[in-house]
């Protein structure tokens, strides 16, 4: 039997008329203060999202009232027009989306919502798929090419990789980067896994004994977002 997707009248969330032409499309919706983006279920694709001052504040009040925590990813039904990249879309996204009205917003994601996962993908835009769970959870860092070039990046500090990753939380993302933090049981062990897969690009920063390590393939670095900022201040200002 088909699931029920109608939705109570209670959780509708109508901010403005939608024009008639508008699409109706259904996903996941991530804010954060370097921009907000959509991923129309099931579709892998990552719009940039654009609308009106007004109802992009009024989006942005709406997330922050169901999330706990940053980047985090909600469910979504909104009204608008989705255009292919071009000059004005950030290099890191598949396109944007000009919204024109949310109808629904809650935190709650359908099973049938999801982001297509492909583990023997040659490439890392698998990644995304994994976001909102920890390594543990989903699979991380057994999984390829992943895996691989951990190993050909770290060598034999892949192990301290493992070890400082003991306590983990979630993969999340911040515009096209997507990251996860760990600790060790040891005091002042802690790791930073960050990659860009739009820039095929790959950074670990390990920490052991308040002493913190880079790892870049081909040298190129990764700025970090914020939060990974944060979090390493925090390790390293315990020394």
């Amino acid at each position: 039997m088909a699931a029920d997707r109608r939705i109570p009248v209670f959780l509708l969330l109508l901010i403005a008329a939608a024009p008639l032409r508008a699409e109706v499309l259904e996903g996941l919706y991530v804010f954060s203060e370097q921009g907000s983006e959509f991923s129309p279920c099931g579709e892998g694709r990552f719009l940039h999202v654009t609308g009106e001052a007004e109802l992009m504040g009024q989006l942005r009040s709406a997330y922050k009232r169901v999330t706990a925590r940053p980047h985090e990813s909600v469910y979504v039904w909104l009204d608008g027009k989705s255009e292919r990249a071009g000059k004005e879309v950030p290099v890191d996204y598949d396109g944007s989306f000009r919204v024109k009205a949310l109808r629904l917003l809650r935190r709650r994601i359908p099973a049938d919502c999801i982001l297509p996962v492909d583990p023997n993908a040659d490439d890392l835009d698998y990644l995304f798929g994994m976001i909102e769970r920890t390594p543990g959870e989903s699979g991380l860092f057994e999984s390829e090419p992943l895996h691989g070039r951990l190993r050909a990046l770290l060598g034999n500090d892949y192990s301290i990789l493992l070890d400082n990753m003991d306590i983990q939380g979630p993969l999340s993302r911040a515009g096209g980067l997507v990251y996860a933090e760990g600790t060790g049981t040891g005091s002042g062990e802690a790791a930073v896994l960050m990659a860009a897969p739009k820039l095929d690009r790959l950074v670990v920063i390990l920490i052991t004994g308040g002493s913190m390590k880079e790892y870049a393939e081909d040298d190129e670095s990764l700025p970090p977002p914020p939060e990974v900022r944060r979090f390493l201040e925090t390790v390293l200002g315990k020394f």
